[in-house]
């Protein structure tokens, strides 16, 4: 199954942050490698974010947007229904530590 997912215009900046946050590593032929602080973000992302690092909630995301763009969907309603449940589980997450 094919998620699409990414813009071609997010993805220079978007390799230029992993490069300069030290995410990945540059090995032959110009590849990028994970380093180990990729992995351990990752991790505490899918521990603590679930909802939020998935393939499809990026797809929804990424196709309201579109909505967005196209007219055909206002951005106060889409942004508000993102960020009212995210913002209890954000909420609750801080006041742990």
């Amino acid at each position: 199954m094919k998620i699409r997912i990414g813009r071609p215009s997010t993805y220079a900046p978007t390799i230029a942050t992993i490069i300069d946050r030290n995410y990945v590593e540059r090995i032959e032929n110009r590849r990028l490698k994970p380093t180990e602080i990729a992995f351990t973000v990752n991790d505490l992302l899918v521990k603590h974010f679930p909802d939020i690092v998935d393939f499809n909630f990026t797809a929804k995301m990424e196709e309201g947007f579109d909505e967005i763009a196209e007219g055909k969907k206002e951005w106060v309603p889409f942004l508000r229904d993102f960020w009212t449940p995210s913002k209890r589980t954000w909420m609750k997450k801080w006041s742990r530590s």
